[in-house]
């Protein structure tokens, strides 16, 4: 990984922090249990070390694992993380909390989630106002949805 880094890499993901739920990602034997799990916490400090972000796959945006992920983010505070798909099946007002609490929180926004699935209980435009806020710690993937989906407005 060093040797990646050393010649440009800009980033580390997705990485599988944690997934109970993922059709893909849960059934995998080599995710996380949570985002201090196993080799983690050396990568986080690799991620400093070299400046680079890191990308986390987080399921769910709740519990135990959202405790480990802000203990991460607590005892890694020179490390950028990047909560994956974090409107995946979480609420505007759980992301504006983290993201207030810990400037080191970027939250990566799958707009195809919110806008495509049944299961999702936000619209695209409830987030608006967190992207609002921060509007330099969101990452937005909009092409997947742009390519599914001809019914996009404009949500701003």
């Amino acid at each position: 990984m060093t040797h990646n880094l050393e010649q440009g890499y800009f980033g580390l993901g997705e990485i599988a922090a944690a997934s109970l739920y993922s059709p893909v990602v849960s059934k995998v034997a080599w995710k996380g249990e949570s985002p201090m799990d196993g080799y983690l916490p050396d990568i986080f400090e690799i991620c400093a070390k070299y400046k680079v972000p890191i990308l986390l796959h987080i399921d769910p945006p709740n519990g135990m694992v959202i405790d480990k992920l802000e203990e991460a983010l607590d005892k890694h505070p020179n490390t950028i993380i990047i909560f994956a798909h974090a409107n995946a099946f979480n609420s505007p007002e759980n992301i504006r909390k983290l993201l207030e609490k810990h400037p080191n929180l970027y939250a990566d926004f799958y707009a195809g989630f919110t806008a495509l699935n049944p299961a999702s209980t936000n619209k695209l435009e409830d987030f608006v106002p967190v992207m609002k806020q921060f509007p330099d710690h969101y990452r937005c993937k909009i092409a997947d949805m742009i390519s599914k989906s001809s019914r996009i407005n404009t949500i701003t």
